[in-house]
Formats: structure tokens, C-alpha cells, sequence
């Protein structure tokens, strides 16, 4: 199966840029799927 794949630009600034993979076809990215899946998962987000 075959898909195609492109970056998604999510912030720019003078300093850095985030970008994040995008399935063709899909609703998020996989960055946005990463904090929709582990938003409420408080292990993910102690230091």
C-alpha cells in the first residue's frame, strides 16, 4: 500500500520552524494525533 506523505508547516519563527508529517487524506497530522492521543495521559508530560 502506498501513501503519500508531505510536511506540514505548524510554527514559524525568527528562530525555528515545527513541521510535522501529513498523510494525504488524513484529518491531522501526526503531530496533532500524537496530542489528541496522549493529551490526557499525565505520564507523558512529567519531567
Amino acid at each position: 500500500m502506498e501513501r503519500n506523505l508531505f510536511l506540514e508547516l505548524l510554527e514559524d519563527s525568527n528562530k525555528v520552524s515545527l513541521y510535522s508529517p501529513h498523510f494525504e487524506g488524513e484529518t491531522y497530522s501526526e503531530f496533532e494525533k500524537f496530542l489528541l492521543n496522549y493529551k490526557d495521559d499525565p505520564s507523558c508530560w512529567e519531567h
